[in-house]
């Protein structure tokens, strides 16, 4: 029997900045992340107006209608996705689904990583690399999800000052 070759998710499909009504879309799992990801979003919406950022508000699913079609459209109309990583955080099928989009969409892709180990996180980010390695088999996909820095995330550890300088720059 012949093997099928893998699915590319990255495609040529690109929005324009003006057509953006979102800041970021704020990608995470819920059952682990939910308490920080709104401590993010609220941080991240309080200073855009400082920045003068024509795009105010970040999509999440506790703020906006988390259907599939809203979850599509909030990414499609997002300047940047930011994924919020936690062990399980790539096992997650919506989470990976919402991943998927963004690399169709060409979004700027920003990976924020969990150091907290009681809270789902690890102190390293090559267990995060390697988490993407596994469930982005293509090295075009893979490329594009790790070609930025990853920002490490520990609120015990006072980085979310750091971590909020590195998204909005």
């Amino acid at each position: 029997a012949s093997v099928a070759s893998p699915t590319r998710y990255l495609g040529s499909v690109s929005v324009a900045d003006e057509e953006c009504l979102w800041a970021c879309f704020l990608s995470h799992h819920q059952e682990v992340a939910t308490g920080f990801v709104k401590v993010l979003m609220l941080m991240i919406e309080a200073k855009l107006p400082t920045l003068r950022a024509r795009l105010q508000k970040v999509w999440t699913d506790m703020t906006e209608v988390p259907t599939e079609q809203g979850m599509h459209d909030g990414i499609r109309q997002s300047r940047d996705f930011v994924l919020f990583l936690t062990t399980q955080t790539l096992e997650r099928f919506w989470v990976l689904k919402e991943v998927r989009w963004a690399l169709q969409y060409r979004k700027n892709v920003i990976l924020v990583y969990h150091t907290d180990t009681r809270n789902g996180g690890h102190p390293e980010f090559t267990y995060f690399a390697n988490q993407i390695k596994g469930a982005f088999p293509d090295p075009d996909d893979r490329e594009w999800l790790l070609r930025n820095q990853a920002v490490p995330y520990d609120q015990r550890a006072g980085h979310d000052e750091v971590m909020l300088e590195n998204i909005l720059r």
